[in-house]
């Protein structure tokens, strides 16, 4: 039986928001936006989650406190990189259906 899962892209800069904080934790409506994409997710029955993260990382560990599985991409080079380090994610997942989401 196949899952329903996803991997969020959050290791955004936000260089035009000049600030230490990763864009996806920059809040909407008074929660990060990476917490509304989790919340679709959950709502659209995507039963596991792989949070890609890149900039100042560890605000992310901070806020997921070990809810769901991260990765990091220590540089970055793209979304199609991004992806690729959630490769072991979606190596154990083949049988699900992966949907691949910017977290803001």
């Amino acid at each position: 039986m196949s899952n329903n899962c996803a991997v969020i892209l959050a290791g955004g800069k936000g260089k035009r928001m000049k600030s230490e904080l990763p864009k996806p934790l920059f809040e909407v409506l008074g929660e990060p936006m990476l917490e509304w994409v989790i919340k679709a997710c959950k709502n659209a029955a995507l039963n596991d989650l792989c949070i890609v993260k890149g900039y100042n990382a560890h605000y992310i560990d901070e806020y997921l406190c070990g809810r769901y599985e991260t990765v990091l991409q220590e540089e970055q080079k793209g979304t199609g990189h991004a992806v690729m380090q959630a490769r072991k994610f979606l190596e154990e997942h083949l049988d699900s259906n992966t949907l691949i989401l910017y977290g803001d």
